[in-house]
Formats: structure tokens, sequence, C-alpha cells
């Protein structure tokens, strides 16, 4: 069914009390986009208003009160200054047209504090009741869009620069498109937003946005949620929503946490890393190879001495010792995990590895078998906060340059396909925390599940697409694609 045409003299949708002719219809534009700045001035002025009017009347016992509550009661309230201006943009609009004065909140000495607020009321409802002569209908119109419209989570399912996104409400299962012209430009399909929608007339705009995009990895979570919620309330409702506006605030306060989070990185062994070298003198460089050469699993003596150099009279003088061992069952990545490495020049052996455990281990076992004929110089250590391994840049992945050189490698690049083919392989099988520790095709069974792998594919897929080599970007792509079909989630 087509919209309703505006007749000229009509009253202008935009809720100006004018004729069409004489305001929006005057202006050779359309008239979605007009009305959408027209919203948006009004629910500015409309909530400078508000929050004035909110501190005002509510004065600081309501607004500490809010405070304490928006932000789940901390125990170190040091730290609220810094939650308020973190989270500002979506504690304003709860403060205004969800946070109401409930008299049980007063506690001690705060009983005999005087606060002149109606019970059970927003400031949005107060507002409204006692300043309706003084708005226009657009106004109005927009507060009661707002009184206890919940905060939710919504994925971005479409997104059109410059226009807006099709939403989808991970709670309430609605799905709308949302005319936002400035937050568009940095919004993909698949992000999730936590925030208020506001429905004017045919228009839906956000009121209260996080400041984060949530990835979809944290479907998981909110699904846990979810399922909570609807054990208490069928079909879930706005109201509802409400009922766990503490759930949902945490909830969200754990993802942003999170996403801030600095991770504690560790070696395969659960170690903290540690960059650590050693420097030995050896007595003689083809002895130490002979006697330690045993140290990588992966790589057969004849492997390691053909990268090895000789002297004129047929000595070995230089090669490489790569210290390894097999992969355990579980871990991830390639069939041997690398350790360390001995380079052995003449009469000098450096040793590297990325813990002080596997340091003191090598240490230990060098000792053992060259007994006394290494004899150990300096150690150096440096940790993680401190530096990057070498050729890594400050996030410590390797640098374009020398992942570009790598790449060259056909070995390299074979290695590497293997790796990605492998992977995709047991992770159809394999037990996923993200899953509640089940295998994909476990829960490929169930929409709820399906859902949950869409959205943890996608996040592989958009990983997969920043490899700075294209061919290896393609090649991740391809195979993420085929385990799409492998669990049937090409279809909706």
């Amino acid at each position: 069914m087509g919209k309703k045409k505006i007749g000229r003299n009509d009253p202008c949708p935009c809720g100006s009390g004018k004729k069409y002719k004489h305001c929006c219809g005057k202006i050779e534009q359309p008239p979605v986009d007009l009305f959408w700045k027209r919203v948006g001035e009004s629910l500015q002025k409309t909530s400078d208003q508000l929050f004035k009017f909110a501190l005002k009347r509510g004065g600081n016992v309501a607004y500490s009160l809010a405070v304490d509550e928006f932000f789940l009661w901390p125990e170190d309230v040091d730290i609220l200054e810094e939650l308020i201006e973190e989270h500002n943009p979506i504690f304003v609009p709860w403060f205004m047209n969800n946070w109401y004065f409930d008299p049980d909140d007063l506690e001690g000495d705060e009983e005999d504090t005087a606060i002149n607020l109606p019970p059970f009321l927003t400031f949005a409802e107060i507002f409204l009741k006692e300043k309706k002569k003084r708005l226009d209908s657009l106004q109005q119109r927009i507060l009661k869009a707002e009184i206890k419209r919940p905060y939710s989570f919504h994925e971005v399912l479409e997104c059109t620069p410059g226009e807006g996104f099709m939403l989808r409400d991970l709670f309430l299962e609605e799905t709308r498109f949302v005319s936002e012209k400035m937050g568009s430009e940095h919004i993909k399909p698949g992000n999730i937003l936590f925030a208020r929608t506001l429905e004017i007339d045919e228009l839906t705009i956000l009121d209260g946005c996080g400041t984060v995009v949530i990835p979809p990895i944290y479907k998981s979570e909110i699904f846990d949620l979810r399922d909570r919620m609807r054990k208490a309330y069928t079909p879930l409702t706005a109201d509802a929503l409400n009922e766990y506006d503490v759930e949902i605030r945490d909830l969200y306060f754990y993802i942003y946490d999170s996403l801030f989070e600095t991770p504690e990185v560790r070696n395969y062994d659960g170690e903290e890393i540690c960059y650590t070298t050693l420097y030995f003198e050896i007595d003689d460089p083809e002895e130490a190879f002979e006697k330690l050469h045993h140290l990588s699993k992966n790589l057969t003596r004849e492997d390691m001495l053909e990268e090895a150099v000789y002297d004129e009279e047929g000595r070995l003088t230089q090669v490489e010792v790569q210290w390894d061992r097999k992969k355990k069952k579980g871990e991830a990545g390639f069939a041997y995990v690398l350790l360390g490495t001995l380079e052995i020049n003449k009469n000098e052996m450096i040793v590297q590895t990325n813990s002080l455990e596997r340091a003191k281990k090598i240490e230990k076992e060098i000792g053992k078998c060259l007994k006394g004929h290494a004899r150990l110089l300096k150690k150096e250590m440096q940790h993680l906060e401190e530096g990057m391994a070498p050729e890594s840049d400050k996030d410590g992945n390797l640098t374009d340059d020398r992942q570009a050189a790598l790449m060259k490698d056909p070995g390299v690049r074979a290695s590497l396909e293997k790796f990605f083919e492998d992977h995709w392989k047991e992770w159809l099988d394999s037990e996923i925390p993200a899953l509640h520790d089940k295998t994909p095709r476990e829960t490929a069974k169930t929409a709820e599940g399906r859902e949950l792998l869409r959205a943890l594919l996608q996040q592989a897929a958009e990983y997969a697409k920043k490899d700075k080599d294209e061919k290896m970007s393609q090649f991740q792509l391809d195979l993420i694609e085929q385990v799409r079909k492998e669990l049937g989630l090409n279809g909706l």
C-alpha cells in the first residue's frame, strides 16, 4: 500500500503546525529528509529542556540516586565520574526517560533529605504533564515515544552509508529501518548496537546509543539473557525489557569492559611471554649439534644440515637447531609447536625462546647434554609490555615487508593453506566455548544455533578480509564459505 500524498493545504507532517505549502512543501527536498531534520532539531531542543528540568526538579539527590542505579551501585564511588564521562550518551537519555524516584531507595541519612518528586514517574512524564502547554505537537510526540523506551541490543542487517541501517532488536525480534546520517558511515552488517530506538510517525531514530560497536561473537551472551527473560515473559515486550533493565545494562557493561581489556598473552604452554636470549660459549660446534639436534621432533638431522655452513676443511661451523614439540590434543595451530631456536656459529651458541620457564628448561637440557662443554655467558630478558619480538609492529604482528617476503616463499604459503584447511575441518567437530561447548554441527540443528554460527563465521570472514595478502584472504573466505555450506547456513 503506497503512502498517502500530502496536500498543499494539509498540516505539515513535521509538526510545525503550519500548512505543508508554507513549511516543508515549499522546499524542493524529499519530505522524509526534511522531517528527519525537523525531528532531530526538535529532539535536541526537547532533550536540552528536559535535562535542565530534571536537574532542577530532582536536585542533587535524584541525580546521585540515578547515577548510582545506572552504574549498578559500584562499591568504589570514586569511579563514578569516569563512568559518567564514558557512558554519557546512554546515561542521559535513561536518566530523563527511564529513571523514576522510588522512596525505598532512600536509606539512612538520605531519608531526611527532601526530594520533591512524585514517586514512580519519569522526568519525561512529569515534564510532559507540567509543561505540556509550552510544547508543540512534535515535542509532545517525541516525549511520549521516549517515556520508558528500553535499551536493547540491535543487530545491523543492512547499512546504507549516509542514510541509515536496518536493525533487528535481538530481544524483541523486531526489524526496522533507522534513519542515521553520520553513524551509518562506520557501521557494517553483523555489528551490534546497544541503543534506544524512537518511532515518530513513520520515522525511526536512535536516542541513546553505546559508544562501542559490539562484534557478533557476543551474540551468545545476549541470547543467554534472552532465554532467561523468556522464562518469565513470553513473548518479550518493551515492558519486559524494562523489568530486566538492570540485567540488560549489566550485560552491556560486561561487553564494554571486555572490549577494552588488554588480553593476557601467553604461549601454548600457558606461560607469560618473556623473550629470553641465552648466550653460550661452546667448545665444538659439531659436537653441540650432534648432541642437541634431537630437540627437534619436526625436522630431521638431515633437514637441519641442509642449511648448515662448513669451513674449507669440511668441518661444521654454522647450523640452526629447531626446538619444538608435537601439538597436544585440543591445541590449535600446526602439528608442531616451536619452543625456541639454537643458533650455532663456531664457538658461540645463541638460544632464543619466549618464556622464562622454557629458558630454564633449555638451559638445563644444554648443561645435561654438553656437560661442561657449554658455558652460559649472558642472559637477556624482555617482557612483552617492554617491547615486541623482532620484525613485529606495535600490535605484535609481522610488519608488511616481512609478511610480504614470507608469502613469496611457496613453502610458507602451502603451509599456511594447510593450516587453515585443517583448522576449519577440525572446527566443525570441535567443542566451541562460544557455542556452550557444543560442536558447530550440533549447534546447527536449531534456529538459534544457526544464528550464532552465522555470527561467528561472519566475524571470521571480517578477520580474513584484513589479511594484506589478497590471495590468502580469498583462500580463507572460500574455506569459510565451504563451512557455511557444510552447515547449511546459506539460507536464512
